[in-house]
């Protein structure tokens, strides 16, 4: 039994021990007092191992630690003793957990109802992000799918098949990975976000109109390279028609004396 018990006992923080350590700068025997893993006292812990590597100059771990620290306690603070230079480095860590705190998915607009639904997350303001996933529950839906988005550029990018009703709002929540392992989640499973899901296109799957419109004549289109007529030739030999026929209506009513002597009869006739 005491050998089960030893490594356990030998993996657990000795937070008191290691305060004192680290104002006696022994600094990596106050990280091994502290253990690899805070157990009790997480805030007070991860404040203690941040500031240790800090002194040891490994920064990188130190950001990692303070993650951890804000990701349990949001707005915590490192107390007035702390010097001026390490302040403003929590204040940027503070900074980045908020953003990543705020991360959502962008409203997904669909060119017709069987589209892919594409989810984007524009990439933040944070240097050490590596990775952010989805967790999405579709319309109609209670049960949450993961899905590991990808950095594409400034946006980490996902598509999700479509599945009916095509439009809604899709539920979801995010956890955004930084260096060191320290996971920062958007929402939860029991407070998720939510996001519109919009068919915007023309909804026949090309995204254009379909049908005729009322001035659509074969062989007239804008786009038509087959040799038919364009629009501007149409329309003036319509107009040129139309003027000639009128101009010949008119003469016949005035010029026509009903079959009179003196009369002058006109008469037009189109030949193909």
């Amino acid at each position: 039994m005491i050998c089960f018990l030893l490594p356990l006992l030998l993996a657990s923080t000795d937070l008191p021990r290691a305060e004192r350590l680290y104002h006696r700068a022994r600094y990596e025997k106050a990280l091994e007092a502290l253990g690899e893993t805070c157990h009790d006292d997480v805030l007070a812990c991860e404040r203690l191992r941040a500031l240790i590597h800090i002194a040891l100059g490994d920064q990188e771990a130190a950001r990692a630690a303070f993650g951890r620290m804000l990701a349990r306690t949001p707005d915590a603070s490192l107390g007035p003793e702390v010097s001026p230079k390490v302040q403003s480095f929590f204040a940027n860590v503070k900074r980045e957990i908020l953003e990543l705190t705020n991360l959502e998915i962008e409203p997904i607009d669909l060119a017709h109802e069987e589209a892919t639904w594409v989810l984007k997350v524009y990439q933040p303001n944070v240097d050490d992000l590596d990775a952010v996933t989805a967790f999405i529950a579709r319309p109609g839906r209670d049960d949450f799918e993961s899905l590991e988005l990808a950095r594409e550029g400034d946006v980490f990018v996902g598509s999700v098949d479509a599945e009916p009703p095509a439009e809604g709002r899709l539920r979801y929540y995010l956890v955004a990975r930084v260096s060191g392992g320290v996971e920062i989640p958007a929402g939860s499973a029991s407070e998720p976000l939510a996001v519109a899901v919009r068919v915007v296109g023309g909804g026949n799957g090309n995204g254009g109109d379909s049908g005729d419109g009322p001035f659509d004549l074969p062989g007239l289109d804008d786009d038509d390279d087959d040799g038919g007529l364009p629009p501007w030739a149409l329309w003036t030999i319509v107009g040129g028609g139309a003027a000639v026929v009128a101009t010949s209506v008119a003469l016949a009513l005035v010029l026509s004396g009903g079959g009179e002597p003196g009369s002058v009869d006109v008469n037009i006739r189109f030949v193909d």
